[in-house]
């Protein structure tokens, strides 16, 4: 049976999350998962109709399942009594290696969801792979593209959302590769970084220029293949012109709270995702402070990342070899990783 928790929102969210626990019966056991302690008193059947009334503010519920094996099953059955009790939108966003197929979906649909959304979490198939043991043979990451297709056939583009989680030792390019795949899909990405969990810690730098380049490519303003990245992965150029790049700057639109979307991955970290981000139209004055964020870069943070990717890809990483045998940015990682140590 299915533990239902009401969450405190973020301040300034339209959604209200609502987390479904099938009392500690989760068996993905994502390497990547804070398994927060959930606190506060289960929510009564008798309360689901005053649940979202009243709340200054909520655009709709923001279901958050975790995979599960009923998990399915209480979601239809949860979604039905939210719909016919209030007028709110509700949308299910389900954890990574939810046991849901076709039929899920369409059950869902027919309940009254009003889109659904996937913890994709991993941005390359190598890095869930290295995090999380596949089911059969087969790994979330090839399951959870087929369950988006299968949901934006149902639901329709623009009401299908995959998360995104940075720390896991991907480079910059490849997250914008795969928002860009999730944008010519039809499906709309949302960014966070891993907090505890996280194999290398997100840099506000990666963080403002993920944030960044994710708005220009989910609103059709640049694409991935448009900007420019340095050896190490990291964007230098977003593809797009400069006065329009300071107009974003001003606009902040990219660096808001609307922009985070919280799944079981993210859970019980609102505050800290919110801390390092600004409300809607932040003032000029706070232009040169977001080009500062979005330009800093961490050196140690990107030597570790790069070696990350050389071990998924099978690349014995032999420093003084590296640094004798090839060019200058294999060079630079080798005496990042020596200066690193040393501190």
């Amino acid at each position: 049976m299915a533990i239902i928790v009401p969450q405190v929102p973020l301040a300034v969210s339209p959604w209200r999350p609502l987390l479904v626990d099938g009392g500690g019966a989760c068996k993905a056991a994502c390497k990547y998962c804070p398994d927060p302690t959930v606190q506060g008193r289960p929510l009564a059947e008798a309360d689901l109709g005053e649940w979202a009334v009243g709340t200054r503010g909520v655009q709709g519920i923001n279901i958050i399942a975790r995979p599960y094996p009923e998990v399915a099953a209480d979601l239809y059955c949860l979604v039905q009594k939210l719909v016919v009790n209030n007028p709110a939108l509700v949308i299910v966003t389900l954890g990574p290696g939810a046991p849901i197929d076709t039929w899920g979906l369409q059950h869902l649909k027919e309940a009254g969801a009003t889109g659904v959304c996937f913890s994709l979490v991993a941005v390359t198939r190598s890095l869930d792979a290295s995090t999380r043991p596949g089911r059969g043979g087969r790994q979330w990451w090839d399951t959870c593209w087929e369950l988006v297709d299968t949901a934006i056939s149902l639901w329709g583009p623009g009401k299908v959302g995959l998360t995104l989680g940075l720390g896991l030792g991907e480079t910059e390019q490849q997250v914008m590769a795969t928002i860009q795949q999730v944008r010519d899909r039809g499906a709309v990405s949302y960014i966070y970084p891993l907090m505890t969990t996280a194999e290398i810690k997100v840099s506000t730098g990666k963080l403002y220029r993920v944030l960044l380049a994710r708005h220009l490519i989910t609103t059709g303003q640049a694409t991935s293949n448009q900007m420019q990245y340095d050896d190490f992965g990291q964007v230098i150029h977003f593809g797009v012109p400069r006065d329009r790049f300071y107009e974003i700057m001003q606009e902040a639109k990219p660096f808001s709270l609307d922009n985070l979307w919280l799944d079981c991955c993210s859970m019980g970290w609102q505050a800290e995702l919110a801390a390092g981000l600004f409300p809607a139209q932040p003032g000029a004055e706070m232009v040169p402070e977001l080009i500062r964020r979005v330009c800093s870069v961490d050196w140690r943070e990107a030597w570790l990342t790069r070696t990350r990717v050389f071990e998924l890809e099978g690349v014995d990483f032999d420093e003084d070899e590296i640094e004798a045998e090839n060019g200058s940015i294999y060079k630079m990682i080798a005496e990042l990783g020596r200066a690193g140590r040393s501190n």
